[in-house]
């Protein structure tokens, strides 16, 4: 149901009142004297705002810094930051008064009781300033290096600081005695001072100051114009300062007559408007355009009543990208150049909405239960008829005209008036004319209508008694009706087409609007474009705020504006355009909202008719809640100013570190939190911010607004941390701040300290090598020993055994033997078989003695070099055997065994090599024992080097287990044809005899000594 469905019982069929003639208008409303135009944003103590501010101040890196009762603070416009506090062990805390922002990035801070102090990256120091008055009330720069001192006493009065040297202006230098009111060094150099109500001078590079006839009123204040012009506000009025440095004599006329009481500060905007605050009535302007015309100089004023914190208003300061502070007794003002005001001459806020069309001569008429008005012009808006009761349109006829509708009454809409004839006699919502001239309305009782040259007709066809929620006319002259959010008709009196929602891809249907070329249909999904009955939908997933649109308008300069949920919006239509055509583009728009100065929402859907609508002055109106919301475009201004970003704060351990530029944090830190900013004070809230901190991030972090880094587990060593930020039209300062903090070791962190744990670390593995060592070769002796004293248990026993019995066989023999006479044959087999056995018995003692006596120990060399001699072929192949470091003793089992592997591989190359020369190495090292045999000759065949050994021949598989036996490694290197090489390595704790050391690891697993 639509609101005005739902108003009608309450708005009644009203009719047209002519309490005069209709084509003439009421008088207009008075303008309020009223400061507007601007974005205003109030703080206080409660939402955080210091109060009972004195001083106003931006220092070079963007912050504003703020004297109040409760201390020095500074704002990024977001958060206030508690700045330390000039203390005296007796007297306490003093409380600041003025500011002065040092182009060096110092700030000066003066205060009552203690002169002034200076801030400098993180510390605020004294400068001692001897005989420190009672209060200081003023810092200004002089223009060549030093510092004007005002402070509040009758006498000496003005100091001067330059080169760490202080002066107190007198009478010796031409001031008079009584207080200095105010100072202003201008941009020629000139020195300019109130006394005593007087204006004094003093030119640049003098000694003196000159008295001016000026007269001076109560409570002035003095600000120079962006001519280098200066001007002075009080209570005889607002005037310009004749040139008397070139000796002018008369006093010029004031252009302001009088202001409204005792001025505290002044200062003239970038626009060359002229701003300043009073005692008792706030904050004042007046416009650059005033000056011209003292006639229609008229101050325009903000107040408590209009919002201000306070009347009671002290300093006013313009910062570098145009926003003017003002500070009171109760707080902080802000007032930023607003891109959104309402339009002036139209009444705020009605109850019953609006609703407005565009004439095609750029007229905007907006209607209202109040009246008709038009906008012509950038002038307020002119009321051109009054109306009561239900009223319809405005509303265009194919030839651009407007007309609006009260029941019975027809008003044809003029800039300057409205004229009246019959019109319909029933309650109208919409209406629209096609391009046949039919004129259609959606009438409360029977839908839509439409009017031929016979009179009103209904609509045929289905739906019957069809009613819409409002008519478009689209640029092909066809008036499309939308019925709810299902369906959209597009009318015509013999065969209506209606078309379900579900055709256009958006969802439900919120609003039908008329571009240049187009129908561009909103819906809850999306935003559907209809070019010649081609229906192109752009996505709401991806573009949501093309979704749920109350209205748009297409402007000449080549932009698309819309009205949504979330503000105003603003794309360029050929960047929309592309959008339709080639799906998933990127669209980039700007968004105008409450901190753009939109005070209102969107209308509820039930208002009929456009909401956004290009006037002949190249405004953009936009019905709102709150009124008729305007943008010009042309005045919108890119802030083009990188926001100045630094690095506020590090806090570490419950220390907080000021301003850092560098810092070394105590040894074992681990965790820091970094504070940082960017100084863009015109709408904080929308500056983005990149931050990363080198060898920890791998990219940039986004943080969104939030203006704090947080880090843990950090290791010793020098850390970097960058931050970037851009202002709130995306220019990006991409220098930054950056801050390196060092965070030494601990011992326990200390290359010391990870040296010493290697050299543990090392000693433990060396243990623990040595002691797995011993014990291999503990096991690999043990074997041996077992080995030979089975050996020796063998040939005992086969010599008190076997051979013991064969010799007493053999005596038996023997003398049976001795029983044959000589010369029987008998006798000389039983001699033959005699020697056969003595040899054998001698052979068997030779067998036992090997068994009992092993090699020994230091002769392998000897051993090797007889086996070769006795392995000699014909013709001899020649054997060298070269012995590398000094021979040691080896243990008897290995030495045998080495031999044997020796004799076996000797053999071979000589008799199965074809070797014509045959070198063998044997290398005593401390850790290794090494032997190797190397011939020239034709190598392994390929079978037997895969395979390891000859089928039926075991002398390499022998080989391979004797050195297994002694804890060896045997390798055989051979390719056909180019020679053989047999490697044995032995570890040295099992080849070696061991040797009795000085000092021993103790044997883990012994036992206690018998004691």
């Amino acid at each position: 149901m639509r609101l005005l469905r739902m108003l009608l019982p309450l708005l009644g069929m009203g009719c047209l009142l002519l309490a005069m003639p209709v084509g003439a208008a009421d008088p207009e409303p008075k303008p309020e004297p009223k400061i507007i135009g601007y974005k205003h944003t109030a703080w206080t103590p409660e939402n955080g705002g210091p109060a009972a501010i004195r001083d106003l101040a931006q220092s070079t890196d963007g912050h504003l810094w703020i004297a109040a009762a409760d201390g020095l603070f500074r704002f990024d416009g977001l958060m206030f930051e508690k700045m330390p506090d000039l203390t005296d062990p007796e007297l306490g805390e003093f409380q600041p008064q003025v500011l002065y922002a040092a182009p060096s990035g110092d700030m000066w801070i003066g205060y009552n009781q203690a002169g002034i102090a200076r801030y400098r990256r993180g510390e605020l120091r004294s400068m001692k300033m001897p005989n420190a008055p009672e209060f200081v009330v003023g810092i200004v720069d002089d223009g060549s290096g030093g510092l004007w001192i005002i402070n509040g006493r009758d006498k000496a009065s003005l100091t001067h600081f330059s080169n760490g040297k202080w002066q107190e202006m007198g009478e010796a230098q031409g001031v008079p005695l009584g207080q200095v009111r105010n100072l202003v060094v201008g941009r020629d150099g000139t020195t300019w001072i109130v006394v005593s109500r007087r204006l004094l001078f003093r030119r640049s590079g003098a000694t003196r100051f000159e008295t001016t006839p000026e007269p001076i009123g109560i409570g002035v204040a003095i600000a120079e114009d962006a001519r280098a012009q200066l001007w002075l506000v009080d209570t005889l009025g607002v005037r310009r300062v004749p040139d008397y440095q070139n000796r002018a004599k008369v006093p010029a006329a004031p252009v302001v007559l009088a202001q409204s009481g005792p001025q505290r500060a002044a200062v003239f905007d970038r626009d060359g408007n002229l701003w300043s605050t009073d005692r008792s009535t706030g904050l004042s302007r007046i416009r650059a355009s005033q000056f011209g015309d003292p006639a229609r100089a008229r101050p325009e004023f903000f107040q408590e009543a209009d919002g201000l914190t306070s009347d009671r208003a002290r300093p006013v300061l313009q910062d570098r990208e145009g926003n003017i502070w003002v500070g009171t007794e109760t707080g902080l003002d802000r007032f930023r150049p607003a891109v959104v005001r309402l339009q002036d001459g139209i009444p705020l806020a009605s109850p019953t909405g609006y609703t407005a069309a565009r004439a095609a001569d750029g007229v905007v008429y907006v209607a209202l239960d109040t009246g008709i008005f038009s906008i012509s012009s950038r002038q307020p808006a002119k009321r051109i008829a009054a109306v009561s009761g239900m009223l319809a349109g405005p509303c265009l006829r194919r030839d651009g005209s407007a007309f609006a509708w009260t029941p019975g009454t027809f008003l044809a809409l003029r800039p300057d008036g409205a004229s009246a004839g019959k019109g319909i006699d029933q309650p109208i919502y919409d209406c629209g004319e096609d391009r046949s001239g039919r004129l259609w309305v959606d009438t409360v009782r029977e839908g839509l209508l439409w009017r031929g040259p016979d009179g009103w007709h209904p609509l045929a066809g289905p739906p019957e008694k069809a009613l819409s929620d409002g008519l478009t006319v689209a640029p092909s002259g066809v008036v499309l009706a939308k019925l709810g959010s299902r369906y959209l008709m597009s009318l015509d009196p013999e065969r209506p087409v209606l078309e379900p929602a579900a055709k256009f891809g958006v969802g439900a249907l919120v609003s039908v609007n008329r571009g240049q070329r187009d129908v561009l249909i909103s819906g809850a999904r999306g935003l559907a474009r209809l070019r010649g009955g081609v229906i192109r939908v752009l996505d709401g997933s991806r573009y949501p705020w093309l979704t749920h649109l109350r209205g748009l308008a297409q402007s000449a300069a080549g932009d698309t504006w819309m009205l949504s949920p979330a503000g105003i919006v603003r794309v360029a239509t050929r960047d929309l355009d592309q959008a339709f055509d080639q799906p998933g583009r990127s669209l980039s728009h700007d968004l105008f909202d409450a901190e753009d100065g939109l005070s209102g929402r969107m209308q509820k859907y039930g208002y009929s008719g456009g909401q956004v609508f290009e006037g002949a002055d190249g405004g953009m109106r936009f019905l709102t809640t709150a009124g008729v919301a305007l943008i010009y475009p042309d005045t919108i201004k890119r802030n083009t100013v990188p926001p100045p970003v630094s690095v506020t704060a590090l806090i570490s351990r419950g220390t907080k570190y000021l301003d850092p530029s560098s810092l070394a944090l105590p040894a074992g830190t681990s965790s820091v939190q970094i504070a940082y900013s960017a100084l863009s004070l015109a709408v904080p809230e929308r500056v983005s911010f990149r931050y990363r901190l080198e060898g920890v991030d791998e990219d940039w972090m986004d943080p969104g607004m939030r203006r704090q880094a947080f880090y843990s587990n950090l290791g010793p060593g020098t850390y970097r941390f960058r931050v970037i930020a851009a202002n709130s039209d995306g220019v990006w300062n991409r220098e930054g701040a950056m801050l390196a903090f060092t965070i030494p070791p601990t011992f326990l962190q200390s290359i010391w300290f990870k040296l010493l744990c290697a050299l543990v670390a090392g000693a433990a593995l060396w243990i623990t090598y040595s002691v797995h060592v011993r014990r291999v070769t503990a096991r690999l002796q043990a074997g041996l020993e077992v080995r030979l004293a089975e050996r020796e248990r063998i040939a005992r026993e086969l010599h008190d055994t076997l051979l013991q019995g064969f010799q007493g066989l053999m005596l038996r023999f023997q003398s049976v033997a001795d029983r044959i006479p000589p010369g029987e044959p008998l006798r000389k087999v039983v001699d033959e078989a005699l020697d056969r056995a003595d040899a054998v018995l001698v052979e068997g003692r030779d067998r036992v003695r090997e068994l009992r006596t092993v090699a020994r120990t230091d002769d392998l060399a000897q051993a090797l070099l007889a086996a070769a001699g006795e392995i000699a072929m014909d013709p001899p192949v020649r054997f060298d055997l070269t012995i590398e470091g000094s021979p040691r003793p080896l243990h008897p089992i290995v030495s045998e065994e080495i031999q044997r592997i020796g004799e076996e591989a000797i053999r071979n190359a000589f008799q199965h090599a074809q070797a014509s020369k045959v070198a063998g190495t044997l290398a005593y090292h401390a850790h290794q024992l090494r032997f190797d045999i190397r011939d020239d000759g034709i190598g392994l065949p390929a079978d037997v080097a895969a395979a390891g050994e000859r089928p039926g021949h075991f002398g390499l598989t022998g080989m391979r287990e004797r050195a297994a036996r002694i804890g060896g490694i045997l390798t055989i290197v051979s390719r056909e044809g180019a020679g053989t090489e047999i490697l044995l390595s032995i570890p040295g704790r099992a080849a070696y005899v061991a040797k009795r050391s000085r000092w021993r690891l103790p044997r883990l697993g012994a036992g206690k000594p018998k004691g």
